[in-house]
């Protein structure tokens, strides 16, 4: 009797090998996914704080614009609109006192809505006091008015 040279796998042993790579897989995706939302949920996050900074820079820069018409002070909180393009340039569409609207300033450092476009991010965000404040602290001197 002649021996047979038998080249190959057999079908049981590439359904092991099918089994194993679909729990790997199993495994792997969700772990992705994961990662990816995360991902999204920080460059969120870096694009309010971007937001944030720019338009703090911009209200202290045009403070005259900003006053309370009774205290003649700053006092906010500020709906902001801005645009963040793909190279992280922050471009504001503007800054509106939320209190003539009648918006509740509570949670205000809470990103309100980001939108991914294909140019980059709209983002809408509020600035508050306690915003211009942490600023004015860096830069040395506090709120005036």
């Amino acid at each position: 009797m002649q021996k047979r040279n038998r080249k190959g796998f057999t079908l049981a042993e590439l359904l092991i090998v099918v089994a194993i790579i679909a729990v790997l897989v199993a495994i792997a995706v969700p772990l992705f996914v994961g990662a990816l939302d995360d991902a999204e949920d920080k460059v969120k996050q870096a694009n309010e704080r971007s937001v944030k900074g720019v338009a703090v820079s911009y209200i202290l820069e045009h403070e005259d614009k900003f006053l309370d018409g009774t205290t003649k002070k700053l006092a906010g909180p500020w709906d902001v609109t801005a645009t963040v393009g793909k190279d992280g340039e922050v471009s504001i569409v503007s800054i509106l006192d939320n209190k003539k609207k009648g918006v509740k300033a509570e949670g205000a450092s809470d990103i309100t809505a980001t939108e991914k476009t294909a140019d980059g991010y709209n983002v809408k965000t509020t600035v508050d006091i306690t915003d211009l404040s942490k600023l004015k602290d860096e830069v040395g001197g506090g709120i005036g008015g």
